[in-house]
């Protein structure tokens, strides 16, 4: 069964966060810049206070006044400068500009005010020893809201697999000011995944580097059982699909690969079919 993959960035972290600890309906969760902590503990906990009174005075005002208050101009650029660590002018502008359209975009001040409410009063803590799928965190050493330092006492919590891929000179914004960086750390967390067979990630992972190697020194075809395998192996290389190695048709794999004409096969394991095959075979 094909299930999705979770992934949250900031406050959709604790919410993701909060389902995590209670489902198994996906395979694998993701937390970019995860809230790990209480947000008044964080290392702007000073200005996490400023902006609760502002979001407090927000609410005591006549609504349509309190509304236009926390979409105002000074409330979102504000909060855009002080995320945004990169220097590059240009990549400043554009998410100066990515919050201006998208930032006060809410329904009423109800929903921002009952959404910020929540988000200082949970964290990714409060859940993280219930997780039970496979996760990976991504952080910037400049985050505003969770030091490194909570990030990786949140995970030491984590009573599953977990990888937590940390970024200098990046803050709260990762996905806009690494977004390369933070694709690739997605990329081999679920690449990993892929090409890993129950308990076998170890042979999975030496598998897929040394066809990486033979690769850029040679022609070689990849025997495959499952498409999502190539999102770990070099884009555009030769490959065989072929039967899952553990059921009963690896007993006559050999004839898929004679028919494909392979002259030399390497496997990782020494449980590979060879009856009838035509063909060198090398095993480990």
């Amino acid at each position: 069964e094909n299930r999705p993959t979770l992934l949250g960035h900031s406050f959709g972290t604790i919410v993701c966060a909060a389902h995590a600890a209670c489902s198994d309906d996906f395979s694998e969760l993701i937390l970019v810049n995860p809230v790990s902590a209480p947000a008044l503990s964080g290392p702007k906990a000073a200005m996490t206070r400023v902006a609760k009174a502002f979001f407090s005075l927000a609410a005591t005002l006549p609504a349509k006044t309190g509304e236009s208050i926390l979409k105002s101009w000074p409330m979102v650029r504000g909060m855009s400068i002080v995320m945004t660590k990169s220097r590059n002018r240009t990549l400043r502008t554009w998410v100066h500009a990515q919050h201006d359209e998208n930032f006060n975009d809410f329904a009423n001040r109800k929903v921002a005010i009952e959404g910020y409410t929540a988000s200082i009063s949970h964290n990714v803590g409060d859940y993280s020893r219930e997780f039970k799928k496979p996760t990976l965190l991504i952080a910037g050493e400049l985050d505003d809201i969770t030091t490194p330092a909570q990030q990786r006492t949140m995970m030491q919590t984590i009573p599953v697999e977990t990888v937590l891929k940390m970024h200098a000179g990046v803050g709260h914004l990762t996905h806009y000011e690494i977004p390369a960086m933070v694709a690739a750390d997605i990329r081999d967390f679920l690449g990993a995944r892929f090409i890993r067979f129950d308990h076998h990630d170890g042979i999975s992972r030496f598998s897929a580097g040394l066809f990486a190697s033979l690769h850029r020194r040679t022609k070689v075809t990849a025997i495959i059982c499952d498409t999502r395998q190539l999102l770990k192996l070099p884009r555009g290389c030769d490959y065989i699909l072929a039967n899952d190695p553990t059921s009963l048709k690896e007993l006559f794999v050999a004839l898929r690969l004679n028919k494909a004409g392979a002259r030399v096969v390497f496997s990782p394991m020494q449980t590979m079919g060879s009856w009838f095959r035509r063909y060198k075979l090398i095993l480990t």
